[in-house]
């Protein structure tokens, strides 16, 4: 199974190859963090592009996909459903502090329709076609929901994607930074499995994580050559067994 070590080796192998020379232990937990949030928003974006068309091969920012459903593993780890808010006041709740991207609202187990934020909403509430609680809607802004009609005040969930964070050694989900952690033996950093902690993101998106890391540092490359330096890299290692 890959972990950070293997990003961390096979982008040190790139960044030498390419005669940049590796960037160091303590600035790349610095910046995996950045990179991992920033290919999640790329294959968010992809996503809601691509569900909408519902495209049997795609390409974008060299990310390559055989169709949506990949897409749809990618993102799975960080899918949060049925969750319940927490009440401001009245009709008003607060969203999850680790929200990401907004997937739904859900009040009593029926969907509830999400509306603009602009004048015509005090002429909807008003009129004939005004929300009910069989039909509720809400407003989002700055983290704050609020539901139609007013009498809602319970029963309140969202679905939605969260920020990507890591994951612990046992495997569980924590609010923490990926970390290659090491011990230094000799001068040389040695990985430390038990201390580090996994990206969030899923092992299937890791080329992906390798490509924009060594793009921050002028390196090219497409994913189907990530794959080739991380076998030069596997070859190297059972040389040295």
């Amino acid at each position: 199974m890959a972990s950070i070590d293997y990003i961390r080796s096979v982008t040190r192998n790139i960044l030498d190859k390419d005669g940049n020379g590796w960037i160091g232990d303590n600035k790349f937990n610095n910046i995996i963090t950045y990179v991992q949030d920033e290919v999640f928003n790329d294959i968010y974006a992809l996503y809601t592009q691509a569900r909408g068309k519902r495209l049997r091969r795609l390409e974008y920012k060299g990310f390559v996909y055989s169709g949506v459903r990949q897409i749809e593993d990618d993102l799975r780890p960080l899918y949060r459903t049925g969750v319940s808010l927490s009440q401001i006041s009245n009709n008003t709740f607060s969203t999850p502090s680790d929200l990401r991207y907004l997937e739904g609202v859900n009040y009593d187990s029926k969907d509830v329709e999400i509306l603009k934020q602009n004048d015509s909403i005090n002429n909807l509430l008003t009129s004939r076609a005004a929300p009910t609680t069989t039909y509720p809607a809400a407003t989002v802004s700055n983290g704050v929901i609020t539901m139609y009609p007013t009498s809602i005040a319970t029963d309140v969930t969202v679905s939605y994607y969260k920020n990507p964070r890591g994951i612990n050694a046992n495997g569980n989900p924590v609010d923490q930074s990926p970390t290659w952690a090491y011990d230094t033996v000799s001068n040389k950093s040695i990985y430390n499995a038990s201390n580090s902690i996994q990206l969030e993101l899923p092992e299937s998106t890791y080329n992906k994580i390798i490509v924009r890391l060594v793009s921050l540092y002028g390196v090219n490359i497409r994913e189907y050559e990530v794959v080739r330096y991380a076998n030069n890299e596997e070859m190297k290692n059972q040389n040295n067994l």
